[in-house]
């Protein structure tokens, strides 16, 4: 009797420890596919990181701004490095760079893209920030197209449109696929220039 009831008792730990280790399976699955999943191009990851898409695997992303910051990574059988972060993740990776604290700045209260505007200690990108009401851009919702007319502020386009670009990539497009088109605007409203610029057009 005493013998079946330890059976019981035991197969009912086991059940129990099941149903646990079921649960902690589903939650980390639906954890996982919550995940934006981030492709990088090797030459664009290392420019990123200073390492090559097998290095940061293998060091864990080892003194890099993301080191700790993201749920999963490794490589693909194309050299790119795949990474898996969450929302969370995501923002205080865009919050690190400058280049987008600038384009928050620009955008203003038109759109809140969850950058928070903080005191910059580079003195120049200080600046950037303390006058992007004169950089008058018109950017499109998807950061594929740059407005810009005749007395828009030039000296943005370069950080902006990195910031462009890395709204992209942190939302699913591959590095090697996005890119930013800017078209510029005479005071008669005549287009003047029209250029697309992209990663892997500025490392060739």
């Amino acid at each position: 009797m005493r013998k079946n009831a330890l059976t019981i008792i035991c197969a009912l730990i086991c059940l129990i420890l099941l149903i646990i280790l079921i649960v902690g399976l589903i939650e980390k699955s639906a954890y996982i596919n919550d995940c934006q999943e981030i492709r990088l191009h090797s030459s664009y990851c290392e420019n990123l990181f200073g390492l090559t898409p097998k290095e940061f695997c293998k060091s864990k992303g080892k003194g890099t701004e993301i080191e700790n910051r993201y749920t999963y990574a490794k490589t693909d059988k194309d050299g790119y490095l795949i990474l898996r972060m969450t929302d969370g993740q995501i923002s205080r990776w865009r919050n690190s760079r400058a280049d987008v604290r600038i384009l928050q700045a620009v955008l203003g209260d038109k759109r809140d893209i969850g950058v928070k505007i903080i005191e910059e200690e580079n003195p120049i990108n200080a600046v950037f920030i303390e006058h992007a009401d004169t950089c008058g851009y018109d950017i499109s919702e998807d950061y594929k197209l740059i407005t810009i007319s005749s007395d828009d502020d030039v000296f943005y386009l370069s950080a902006i449109a990195s910031a462009c670009m890395f709204m992209q990539i942190t939302s699913g497009i591959p590095s090697d696929e996005a890119s930013v088109e800017y078209v510029r605007f005479d005071k008669d409203g005549n287009e003047t220039n029209r250029q697309i610029v992209s990663y892997i057009d500025a490392n060739k």
